[in-house]
């Protein structure tokens, strides 16, 4: 390979890296999402990890628990349960099916560290849980933002945070 190419190869090579080759931006990126079940029957926990951004794009820190997600569906529905998650450049969405009980949305707006959740915007740093249960008498979905007692939103410590909720 001549001198020529070999610049011009690894100058591509720094672009791309200096760019995040078209990865995650904003404050935070999102690395991982983790399942579990709970005590509470017809419930599942989600906790959705990630790293601060310095810069837009590199990563400073160790990985974080960013938001934790907590659902309370009909008992017909847990069998049907399914999730996607995406991660778009400076958003995160996660897609849930709950059965009969229907779908729901989240978007985490990585550069605003806003949560959008049925139509309604809850800033982040107001508290990293939701609690969202379906009401089967009204057949809607219910949110309640909560600041988790335990910065690791371990399956134990969550369902302590949301019990006076579920009474």
């Amino acid at each position: 390979m001549s001198f020529r190419i070999k610049t011009i190869f690894i100058l591509l090579t720094a672009m791309s890296l200096i760019s995040g080759c078209g990865g995650q931006r904003g404050q935070y990126s999102t690395s991982q999402v983790n399942g579990y079940p709970t005590v509470i029957p017809n419930s599942w926990l989600s906790v959705i990890r990630g790293y601060k951004l310095n810069g837009g794009s590199f990563v400073e820190g160790v990985e974080l628990p960013m938001f934790g997600l907590i659902v309370v569906a009909p008992p017909a529905s847990t069998g049907s349960h399914s999730y996607d998650t995406v991660f778009e450049t400076y958003e995160t969405i996660i897609r849930e099916s709950w059965g009969n009980a229907g779908a729901f949305e989240l978007r985490w707006d990585r550069e605003r560290d806003v949560i959008k959740l049925f139509g309604i915007e809850y800033q982040r740093g107001a508290g990293q849980l939701f609690l969202i249960i379906f009401n089967e008498k009204k057949e809607n979905w219910n949110v309640r933002q909560v600041k988790p007692s335990d910065p690791n939103m371990t399956p134990e410590s969550v369902v302590k945070d949301i019990s006076l909720f579920l009474k």
